[in-house]
């Protein structure tokens, strides 16, 4: 049993305590009043505190129980609770766990109900809640499978991705989000939405890939978002419906690529082509262009309509 400020040492690992008893039988101890353990092992640099370190020898498991947190080279997390498997390197956060890069020049930051990490493989799973933000994007979901080495994940159940910047949102069941090509893909129902003046427009599909381009020789101050939507697309907005198989939108010109047999629809006007362009400018049609079969139909007063067809129509 020690009483005062003590430390334990096995070659590279350190735990220091001021309050606490060790069973070296058992090799079972528990270390309270400002508890640490370091890990210098292995060229790692590993520090844990906690109000409370229990240590278990012959399982060779560290259990960090009230104000814990963890940091290594890379992150830094505090939780509730921490459990860590020195052999498995396997680690376990329990009650709000959030976690940081440590580099300054990285923003992102990771909150969840419970998470697991298996530093081995790289592996991270969050669970009962999940945020991600990383500067002006947020991505919500029940929970959240990544991996640090690849840097992507799997957003799943109600997830929701958020550009502030962009002022867009894709939704959907499961989302894949890469951190280095900056790419989201969603599936299960998934559903697009845009934001301009007000205005909103809602793009659905089978299958929304949306990767983040860089800026333009005529605007290298911003960044846009390109979106590629396949299978069953649809397009709604107050004044605008649009239907295709499949479609791609350049967000840095605000054009609309519609293919496979598209419909588009803008107050009493139908286009129809073999491929459809649109580009929308203040939340308005600016130009439409028909190629290959070109038909433009207006309903003039619901009993006669004006049609106009050609190969190419612009």
């Amino acid at each position: 049993t020690f009483l005062s400020r003590t430390l334990i040492y096995d070659k590279d690992r350190f735990i220091y305590w001021e309050k606490g008893y060790y069973d070296d039988k058992r090799k079972y101890g528990v270390f309270a009043q400002n508890a640490y353990y370091l890990n210098r092992s292995d060229n790692k640099s590993e520090k844990a505190t906690g109000d409370s370190i229990i240590y278990d020898g012959n399982k060779k498991q560290y259990y960090i129980v009230g104000n814990a947190t963890f940091r290594d080279e890379e992150q830094e997390v505090t939780a509730d609770s921490i459990y860590y498997d020195q052999t498995s390197e396997q680690y376990y956060f329990r009650g709000n766990p959030v976690f940081k890069n440590r580099d300054s020049t990285q923003t992102q930051r990771i909150q969840a109900g419970n998470s697991y990490y298996d530093k081995a493989k790289g592996n991270m799973v969050f669970t009962e809640g999940v945020t991600v933000t990383d500067k002006s994007q947020r991505l919500t979901s029940d929970s959240l499978l990544y991996n640090k080495e690849k840097k992507e994940g799997y957003a799943l159940g109600n997830a929701v991705f958020v550009d502030t910047t962009q002022n867009t949102q894709v939704r959907g069941g499961t989302i894949y989000y890469n951190d280095s090509t900056k790419t989201v893909t969603a599936y299960n129902k998934p559903v697009f939405v845009s934001q301009i003046d007000g205005d909103t427009t809602w793009l659905t599909a089978d299958t929304l890939h949306s990767v983040e381009t860089t800026p333009d020789s005529n605007n290298t101050d911003s960044t846009a978002r390109h979106i590629k939507a396949y299978h069953d697309v649809r397009i709604f907005k107050n004044n605008l419906q649009a239907l295709a198989d499949s479609l791609f939108y350049d967000g840095r010109d605000s054009i609309f690529t519609l293919f496979g047999q598209p419909v588009l629809w803008a107050d009493s006007v139908q286009f129809v082509g073999d491929t459809v362009k649109m580009k929308m400018q203040d939340s308005k049609i600016k130009m439409v262009s028909l190629l290959q079969n070109a038909l433009i139909i207006n309903c003039k007063d619901g009993t006669f309509y004006d049609q106009i067809k050609g190969r190419i129509i612009f």
